[in-house]
């Protein structure tokens, strides 16, 4: 019978990292190491992986701070084989990013934190629940990473999130202010007919001037032309006469934040 059985991992980790685990044992087909709360009854496991698997073994810490403890154990039932206790830790992190931005605007952050697998960066509305998120990145993207402000002016907060605990370690406020725009063509064009639209805007990546009934939603589009191709811009008018609108649309919501009224007449 194999008499030595043994584990020896760190002292102390942070909540979620991923972390070796040496051990010794009978290696049985279903040995196992994993990590469970300190006093937890036998049989118990959170992360785990096989011995068969090698020597070391990578668990990976939960997402609750406190006492906890490693175990050689087997599947099949029967007390653990060995024991070592491990203090899993509040991990810390933190996010650096404007106070201000421009809606549907592209902004860096700078962030410090554990950079899990699963880490990462995002804006949210200000007291969001933990798991939500609108623009985001993660931290293995690099640093800085660049988010999108909402299309909505507001008070939110960047935040530095693991997917995994659904756990937010780090926040900072940022307000999101309004992004101005304007369109301008004539007042009556002839179905079909081509006409120049002059216009104001951001300009941002996907933002698009187009002709539309006054009733379309705010993705609606017929004809249209990319706003990074610089103003004035050329459209064609429906081919079916009527009141219409000309709009400027951030194409990031999509959001209308400008508008013009023209109207189609009959050829």
């Amino acid at each position: 019978m194999y008499k030595r059985q043994s584990l020896s991992g760190p002292a102390e980790v942070a909540i979620g990292q991923a972390f070796e685990v040496r051990w010794e044992g009978p290696n049985r087909a279903r040995d196992y190491i994993t990590i469970v709360p300190e006093g937890a009854p036998d049989g118990a496991y959170l992360s785990y992986s096989y011995t068969a698997k090698g020597n070391p073994l990578t668990l990976t810490a939960p997402h609750q701070s406190g006492a906890y403890e490693l175990r050689y154990a087997n599947e099949d039932g029967g007390a653990a084989l060995a024991r070592s206790a491990i203090v899993v830790k509040d991990a810390t992190a933190a996010v650096q990013p404007p106070a201000e931005v421009l809606a549907g605007s592209a902004f860096a952050v700078r962030w410090t934190g554990p950079d899990r697998p699963q880490d990462y960066v995002t804006i949210v509305p200000k007291g969001a629940p933990p798991e939500s998120y609108l623009s985001y990145q993660y931290t293995r993207q690099g640093n800085p990473i660049t988010l999108t402000a909402p299309v909505d002016p507001g008070e939110y907060e960047v935040r530095y999130n693991n997917e995994a605990g659904r756990t937010v370690l780090a926040n900072a406020p940022i307000v999101v202010t309004p992004v101005q725009a304007a369109v301008t063509g004539p007042e009556r064009v002839v179905a079909g007919s081509g006409f120049e639209v002059i216009w104001s805007g951001p300009a941002y990546e996907r933002d698009f001037i187009t002709i539309v009934q006054p009733d379309a939603v705010e993705s609606g589009y017929l004809s249209y032309f990319d706003a990074r191709r610089g103003s004035p811009g050329t459209l064609t008018a429906p081919e079916q006469p009527g009141r219409y609108e000309l709009r400027y649309v951030l194409g990031s919501g999509p959001r209308v934040i400008a508008r013009a009224a023209i109207e189609v007449a009959p050829r």
